[in-house]
């Protein structure tokens, strides 16, 4: 069913404090301020609180869906996102997550426990498919930057553009640089760029490579 775009606070014990388009749907959640002007963005309202215990604090087009429960965004948001066809901008979709602030963030799919601190740049607004930073595993973190994943579990992306730690790279540590890859299991990257640690190097190093 539609919504309009007006504020409303349809959760039991939910709160929207101010703004615009805002919607606080889940048992307990929060939305205190900001909007967007962005009807694309299901279920038609600007910030989205819809875990039970959820929180937005303000930002713009920021969501935390269905089963997001117990999850923060803080704040940040693009309003580039109000012209993308279906998604919002710093997306939670799983349990217990954090996003502080930024613009385009995502955790998601098995990435319970997460965080993202913030970063994030409106270049995935461009493709119109992807998120910035997105983790896709459990207790994992993104510290900061841009266009880096993390699909494994118990890892580390401290900063940095275009990094990424595979599913197979549990407790694996990329500190930051440009463009490294980490398939290796309890492996860590120093920084620097195009490096990678292949599935076979467990326990393998590199510095910073310049």
């Amino acid at each position: 069913m539609a919504r309009d775009t007006t504020t409303e606070a349809a959760g039991e014990a939910s709160f929207v404090g101010a703004g615009f388009n805002g919607l606080a749907e889940g048992t307990g959640s929060f939305v205190g301020a900001g909007g967007g002007d962005a009807p694309s963005v299901s279920p038609g309202s600007g910030n989205i609180a819809n875990g039970t215990d959820s929180f937005v604090g303000a930002g713009d087009l920021n969501q935390i869906v269905t089963g997001g429960d117990g999850s923060f965004i803080g704040g940040g948001g693009s309003t580039f996102a109000g012209t993308r066809a279906t998604t919002a901008s710093n997306e939670i979709s799983v349990v217990d997550a954090f996003i502080g602030v930024g613009d385009l963030n995502r955790t998601s799919s098995a990435g319970n426990g997460s965080v993202i601190a913030g970063g994030g740049y409106a270049w995935a607004y461009y493709d119109n498919t992807n998120f910035s930073n997105q983790i896709t595993a459990e207790d994992s973190f993104i510290g900061a930057g841009d266009a880096n994943t993390v699909a494994g579990s118990l890892a580390f992306v401290g900063s940095g553009e275009y990094n990424s730690i595979a599913s197979s790279a549990v407790y694996s540590v990329v500190s930051g640089g440009y463009q490294n890859a980490q398939s290796g299991a309890d492996g860590a990257i120093g920084g620097g760029l195009d490096s990678l640690i292949s599935s076979s190097g467990k326990y393998a190093a590199i510095g910073r490579r310049l």
